[in-house]
């Protein structure tokens, strides 16, 4: 009895001796552990002026189109009308750079020796002679509306102009000044499209590709 109850004892003992022992060598591990620091870097870039077609959720439009109203064959001149962009197929220019000017026009794709064109049929959108085949633009009536909490400071609307031959080949929509604000976005919606037609032109389903850029 007395041999079992010594054992014990000394068992005990040592585990006392163990528990310290361990506390020791974790300690001295931390003691030994070395560390180091490094610093991450990231570059935003500013970006470049973009303008795109973007629909009531501000998500690009895929295949963007204009509808003029629709005529009637006529033996004398006539006029059609339409309207450039509305609430779901919008302009938005986005200016993260850091200039305040900036431009946006509308052109025709194919240049002045572009047509209205059914595949078979003509006629033109920039003739000398307004009754020959004119396309009037008129951004002046149109609605401006910041993104966010951007403001129209230094933005101006273009005025009504037509297309004549070499003479006038774009059209300025939308203009920003030095004093606009920086690292905004700029819809444009409701500019007056009106096109006179030339008397006796053929019964058709015309397009006329156009191009919007900004500088």
């Amino acid at each position: 009895m007395k041999y079992t109850a010594i054992s014990r004892l000394k068992g005990i003992a040592k585990s006392f001796l163990l528990v310290p022992l361990f506390i020791a060598l974790v300690f001295a591990q931390i003691v030994l552990a070395d560390t180091t620091e490094t610093t991450f870097n990231q570059t935003i870039n500013a970006g470049t002026l973009s303008v795109d077609i973007v629909d009531g959720s501000g998500d690009t439009v895929a295949s963007p189109s204009v509808s003029f109203a629709g005529t009637t064959f006529s033996f004398d001149p006539q006029t059609a009308t339409g309207t450039l962009e509305t609430a779901s197929e919008k302009i938005r220019l986005s200016n993260p750079t850091a200039t305040a000017a900036w431009n946006i026009s509308i052109a025709a794709t194919g240049g002045q020796s572009a047509v209205w064109d059914t595949g078979t049929y003509t006629y033109p959108y920039n003739n000398a002679t307004a009754d020959n085949g004119r396309l009037t633009i008129d951004p002046s009536v149109a609605t401006v509306t910041p993104v966010g909490s951007c403001t129209s400071t230094g933005v101006t609307k273009g005025s009504s102009s037509y297309f004549n031959g070499a003479t006038t080949t774009s059209i300025d929509l939308l203009t920003a000044s030095g004093s606009a604000d920086l690292g905004c976005r700029w819809d444009l919606t409701g500019v007056s499209l009106s096109q006179r037609i030339p008397a006796s032109q053929v019964a058709g389903s015309y397009s006329l590709a156009m191009t919007i850029t900004a500088l």
